[in-house]
């Protein structure tokens, strides 16, 4: 789970920590990756590797169709129009029963193979989702060292700057929410298939604001950020359980320290310790 945490929160960190739009759809696009793999898998028998293509490029279809309208606003417009989209995705998972199952989802979905051999084991899938999380963090990296990439931070720190160098806002924007989307759909084909049930109340605002959290724990704008909120968030929230009824109050209040006292995410905490022997 630590794995597709880090690949979803990766897709946010394009579009909200590169290129500075604050998008609230990514759970939404998370299911929507979901239920397309799910519903290939299930209804039509198609494999795992038919089914993750497919689930990338339905989303990445969402992502654009979501960017349209998104397009004309800014700043918490964006935000709005985004969440709202969002809760319009959710219903539908939740309405359309003959299609989705409705809240009682999608269950028997089948685990992927490998050279005839079933990863239906958490270690055997394991070691497939490590090498995509690992090419999908190399890709970013990718994207941020090319010409999109540097558009991505110029639009980020001024509309009028990159406008003024010959940069074309709303093309990039849009390649933004698809590259996002795109990693939305990666995340929640591999979630479909490591689960092997999805339903609506997997992709709702709960799951938007971890994601939030993880990027902003981590360190929003930093490759190395989407992976260790994943990872401490991930870590602190299973082993809270024993806490029971108070779990969620005290990871919320974890959060909060993180947010209140490392507001530029964990990435900086070398640099805060090297500060720190300097002074002293």
């Amino acid at each position: 789970m630590i794995l597709i945490s880090t690949i979803i929160v990766s897709g946010m960190n394009i579009i909200m920590g590169y290129c500075g739009q604050f998008m609230l759809a990514q759970a939404a696009l998370y299911g929507i990756g979901a239920y397309t793999s799910a519903l290939l898998a299930t209804k039509l028998g198609l494999s795992f590797w038919i089914c993750l293509p497919l689930a990338i490029v339905v989303t990445a279809i969402a992502g654009l169709l979501i960017s349209l309208p998104c397009l004309k606003v800014k700043g918490h417009y964006l935000a709005i129009v985004s969440l709202g989209l969002a809760v319009v995705i959710h219903e539908a998972m939740v309405n359309l029963v003959d299609l989705t199952n409705g809240p009682g989802g999608i269950i028997r979905i089948p685990p992927p193979s490998l050279f005839g051999m079933s990863l239906d084991t958490d270690h055997r899938y394991y070691y497939l989702l490590l090498v995509l999380t690992i090419l999908s963090i190399l890709f970013v990296k990718g994207i941020l060292e090319s010409r999109v990439g540097r558009a991505f931070i110029a639009i980020r720190e001024s509309y009028t700057a990159a406008e003024a160098m010959g940069i074309n806002h709303r093309f990039y924007k849009i390649i933004a929410f698809i590259l996002s989307a795109s990693y939305a759909g990666l995340a929640g084909s591999l979630y479909a298939h490591l689960i092997k049930f999805v339903s609506p109340d997997s992709f709702g605002l709960e799951e938007l604001l971890l994601e939030i959290a993880m990027l902003l724990v981590g360190g929003i704008g930093t490759l190395a950020g989407p992976i260790l909120g994943a990872t401490v968030l991930s870590f602190g929230y299973e082993y809270l359980r024993a806490l029971k009824g108070l779990q969620m109050v005290v990871y919320g209040l974890m959060i909060l320290f993180f947010v209140i006292f490392i507001p530029q995410g964990l990435v900086t905490i070398k640099d805060r310790v090297l500060a720190f022997r300097r002074g002293s």
